[in-house]
Formats: structure tokens, C-alpha cells, sequence
């Protein structure tokens, strides 16, 4: 995809064409009219960003779209999943177009294709990001030197922080995972993976140090995640499953930690 450039882009653009789609490049330029090229209409030289050139005519496999990202571009593309994390969390992959993010961004639908190939990139980008946040915040509460149990407590409670902090961004992903219409970004189920094998290896060591009862190990981090999870998916598709006013996070992971703990104690 050509997005637009500034002009003084233009011999590094032309470089990477091939030969019969820079001559059709370059009469773009010089008529500022559209051109026919290999099948496809290029259009004028000012509005370029509208076409997407097919890969084949592109040598050596360079993308132009794959120009050195500047300061700016960065920028956008952070203000680009801003708004289409509130956007997604807030309505679903399916209820929300790219003219949607576009519009509530204050910037065009071409800038969007630029940065991302199509919705369900810019989907797979938020919840990849997202995923990487929670990894960042919870994995190293399972690896410290603590007892397993003070491990686990601090997952549960930085878990359940997380989530009161970074609505928007758990909104997307319980979504993904909620709603059967729309992806499931790849991303997700490998970080509830990730997450369970890790609780089932602390789980583990608590076993082996008599701290817990025999038990499956796997199974038991499978609870304890779902235990987590159903309040955290309650609490951004606001649903209440406790019956009564809102509960902060410090009162639902002691809650969560002294209820599953309690069963895994030796007594």
C-alpha cells in the first residue's frame, strides 16, 4: 500500500518500483491525472494514498509502506490504538468500522491502512499490546524467591489491579474472548497459557514443600484463573455477579486468595 508522503519522498518511492509502474508513476505526476498500470487505475500523483499497488510490483519484496517510521508516525499509530481500544472495548469487533476510528481520531482512513493492513491487524496490534502489559505486571509476582503462596497473592491482587487501571484495554480482550462473532486474537489464548502454566508451576512447588495438598496442579491454576477471571469479565461488561454494590480490588483479591487458598492448605 502507497500511503501518502511528502514530495521529497518521491525518488525514494520511485526506487522501488518496477519498471512499468514508475513510468506510470511518474505520467501521474506529470498530468496529475490517473494513470492504467498492470490492471489498476494509479491514481494522481496527490492522491496516491488511495491506491494500494500489489505486492508483485513491488521489487525485492520492499513495501513502501515499510518506509522508516519517524517520531510523528509513532505518534499516530499510538493515538490510532487509543482511540480504537475504547472504540473496541467499548462496542465490539464487528459494531466498529475503520471510518469509525477514523472519525473519532480526527484522522484519515488512509493514515489508519497505513500503519495497519486492516481491522483485524489494528485488533491483533490492541490485544497484543495488552497481553504484553499484563505479562509485564503479573509474571514477575510469580517468579520472585517469595513462598508460593505470597507468589499467588500478589498475582491475584496486582491481577485484579490491573484490571480496575486498564479498563479499556481489558475490555478488549475479555471481548475477544466473549464475543463469537469476532476474532480471537492469537495473542490472548497464548497469554492464558502462559498465565496457568505459570500458577501451576507455583502450585507445584507449594506441593512439593507440603505448604499444599496433593492435588492436579494444572487444574488447579486453571480454577484459580477462572476464579480471577469471571469478576474481571463481570466488572468490564458490567454485570454484577456479586449481588450488591461495587467491591474494590483489595476486597476481591483477599476474598479470592483466602477462598482458594484455603482450599489447598494442608490441615
Amino acid at each position: 500500500m502507497i500511503a501518502q508522503r511528502p514530495e521529497t519522498d518521491g525518488l525514494a518511492l520511485f526506487s522501488r518500483l518496477d519498471r512499468s509502474t514508475a513510468l506510470a508513476y511518474s505520467a501521474s505526476i506529470l498530468t496529475e491525472r490517473s494513470v492504467s498500470c498492470n490492471g489498476q487505475s494509479v491514481p494522481a500523483f496527490g492522491q496516491l494514498h488511495l491506491w494500494r499497488q500489489p505486492k508483485a510490483t513491488i521489487t525485492k519484496g520492499v513495501s513502501v509502506s515499510r518506509l522508516p517510521e519517524t517520531d510523528e508516525g509513532r505518534t499516530t499509530r499510538k493515538r490510532i490504538l487509543a482511540v480504537a481500544t475504547e472504540l473496541f472495548g467499548a462496542a465490539g469487533f464487528d459494531s466498529v468500522s475503520v471510518s469509525d476510528i477514523a472519525d473519532a481520531g480526527g484522522i484519515s482512513t488512509s493514515l489508519i491502512y497505513y500503519h495497519f493492513e486492516d481491522k483485524q491487524s489494528l485488533y491483533q496490534a490492541i490485544a497484543a499490546d495488552g497481553v504484553a502489559t499484563m505479562r509485564a505486571a503479573l509474571l514477575p509476582m510469580l517468579e520472585s524467591a517469595d513462598s508460593p503462596e505470597h507468589r499467588l497473592r500478589r498475582f491475584v491482587s496486582n491481577h485484579i489491579a490491573a484490571t480496575f487501571e486498564r479498563e479499556s484495554i481489558m475490555r478488549v480482550l475479555v471481548r475477544a474472548v466473549t464475543d463469537m462473532r469476532g476474532p480471537v486474537p492469537d495473542a490472548i489464548l497464548a497469554h492464558t497459557t502462559e498465565m496457568v502454566s505459570a500458577l501451576a508451576s507455583v502450585i507445584e512447588e507449594g506441593i512439593a514443600d507440603g505448604a499444599f495438598r496433593p492435588t492436579d496442579s494444572r487444574l488447579a491454576a486453571a480454577c484459580l484463573f477462572g476464579l480471577i477471571n469471571i469478576h474481571i469479565t463481570a466488572r468490564v461488561l458490567d454485570v454484577s455477579v456479586v449481588g450488591k454494590g461495587a467491591v474494590d480490588a483489595e476486597e476481591l483479591a483477599g476474598f479470592v486468595c483466602d477462598l482458594f487458598l484455603g482450599g489447598m492448605r494442608v490441615c
